[in-house]
């Protein structure tokens, strides 16, 4: 299987917190893994926006998709992500339709580190 994946980073790079960076990585990681794994995709996108107070995390495919009113046996995956940006404060939105591919939209808000 050949896959194209790109990688986009808009925005002022900068560190955030350990513990911000790490779920941020994990949500982008499921994402990629789901897309690789079940929606037999062709092209994956993440694009990373960094604003001043949030980030947004947008990955693409260009995938089978899925009827999200169809509930999955064992899938914990998108479970899992709600979980974690609920855990973050965030917002978590899914675009899909069989045939169609998936973007899922993930912002959270990022707190700025006190300089001393």
């Amino acid at each position: 299987m050949n896959v194209n994946l790109r990688f986009l980073v808009l925005g002022d790079e900068r560190r955030m917190e350990p513990n911000l960076e790490v779920a941020l990585f994990r949500l982008v990681q499921e994402a990629v893994q789901n897309a690789l794994k079940h929606a037999n995709a062709s092209q994956i996108i993440v694009k990373v926006q960094l604003l001043q107070e949030r980030v947004l995390l947008i990955i693409s495919d260009d995938g089978l998709g899925f009827d999200q009113s169809e509930k999955k046996e064992g899938s914990f995956g998108i479970m899992g992500m709600k979980e974690r940006v609920n855990m973050l404060k965030g917002q978590f939105t899914i675009e899909s339709a069989k045939g169609k591919g998936t973007k899922l939209m993930f912002s959270v808000p990022v707190e700025l580190k006190q300089e001393v």
